[in-house]
């Protein structure tokens, strides 16, 4: 169904396979199946059922004598990138922050899971236009990241956001030169460094050399923005194919 682009077929299969794991008291398969819909909702911008099937959840997790537990908090995280998703902004704010007492109980404060917790926030404050606390929360992950073995990928990732974020600060202020726009450049210019060493050529590298573009854009060297659009542009399509982002990014460019 999923490779297939069938949403309706995929749709009736999670919800045959839920009401057969009920039907068999089978706890641990529900709660995984009803992860599975409430993404799947999600991903087709479906809200109301995002938020039934929520509240299901934990109402699943709550039978299960699961609160409290890092389990939960994980619930409580994909319920909020759920409702983050369908612009439910001030309700996933609320659940993010129900995520953290758990962790501060449950974790090491260098645990990467924290770095997880940090990104997804910065997004949510990124939706709220709220762009200083989003930057705030990305530094926090990057912190983390950096911290922890084997985590280069991520903190490629995280300066492609830091510099996304800073391109948005930089445009709320309206400065004609910016300290900011510099920072912007040099985190894309590292995000980008590392993915080519990585040889890692797919849509994070993509979106690290937008975000590159979008500098120079916001600089008005357009010969160096249009060259990176261009870069990008090629490698979402060759790694993805022509996605909503693709076709963002072909808009920006005859712009």
């Amino acid at each position: 169904f999923f490779a297939n682009r069938n949403t309706a077929g995929a749709q009736t299969y999670l919800i045959e396979v839920l009401e057969q794991s009920k039907n068999e008291n089978d706890n641990h398969s529900t709660i995984m199946i009803l992860n599975e819909l409430m993404g799947f909702y999600r991903e087709t911008s479906q809200k109301e059922r995002v938020m039934e099937t929520s509240q299901e959840l934990l109402e699943w997790m709550s039978k299960c004598n699961l609160e409290g537990t890092l389990d939960y908090a994980t619930v409580l995280l994909n319920i909020a990138n759920a409702y983050r998703g369908v612009l439910e902004l001030e309700l996933s704010l609320s659940y993010y922050k129900q995520v953290i007492p758990i962790y501060n109980q449950k974790l090491n404060e260098d645990d990467f899971l924290y770095a997880s917790l940090y990104n997804n926030v910065s997004l949510l404050y990124q939706e709220l236009h709220q762009y200083e606390q989003a930057f705030y929360y990305l530094e926090q992950a990057l912190e983390l990241a950096k911290k922890t073995t084997g985590k280069e990928f991520e903190v490629a990732v995280t300066y492609t956001n830091m510099a996304e974020t800073l391109c948005k600060l930089h445009e709320e202020s309206r400065e004609e030169s910016s300290e900011t726009l510099a920072k912007a450049e040099n985190y894309s210019k590292l995000a980008i460094g590392i993915f080519e060493k990585r040889f890692v050529f797919d849509m994070h590298y993509a979106a690290a050399r937008a975000s590159l573009a979008e500098v120079y854009y916001l600089k008005k060297q357009m010969v160096f923005a249009r060259n990176c659009l261009q870069q990008a542009i090629y490698c979402l399509e060759h790694s993805v194919g022509k996605t909503i982002a693709y076709g963002r990014m072909q808009d920006n460019l005859l712009q």
